[in-house]
């Protein structure tokens, strides 16, 4: 590496080659990290509530099939042993997956902003 903090030098997996990328005026002051946007409050509280329909309609769904499917021995063929098995691989992604995508949404300070 060099010493001067205006040039990078990267070097390849090969010993022998070497790049050096020059970087001109760049300091503290005028480097801007780039971190996603967050939705307005409004679009937050719309989404929350969107997926919390998803979720319950969902889960219910799912569980109805499941118990159906259990309980109605007429109707246990392979076909519905697989429809069995994909409403329990959608229950459990719904418990595992809907509850980050939801915090996702939501900054700290956004719950105390609602509720005060």
């Amino acid at each position: 590496m060099s010493s001067s903090p205006d040039v990078i030098e990267l070097t390849p997996y090969e010993d022998n080659d070497s790049v050096t990328f020059t970087f001109h005026n760049v300091t503290t002051s005028n480097i801007t990290l780039l971190a996603p946007e967050r939705a307005a409050l409004h679009t937050v509280i719309c989404m929350t509530v969107l997926h919390g329909v998803i979720f319950f309609v969902s889960v219910l769904g799912n569980t109805i099939t499941c118990i159906t499917i259990l309980h109605n021995g007429y109707i246990q063929t392979t076909i519905n042993y697989y429809l069995f098995n994909l409403a329990i691989s959608d229950l459990l992604l719904l418990i595992t997956g809907l509850p980050f995508e939801l915090y996702s949404f939501w900054r700290p300070g956004d719950v105390y902003r609602v509720l005060g």
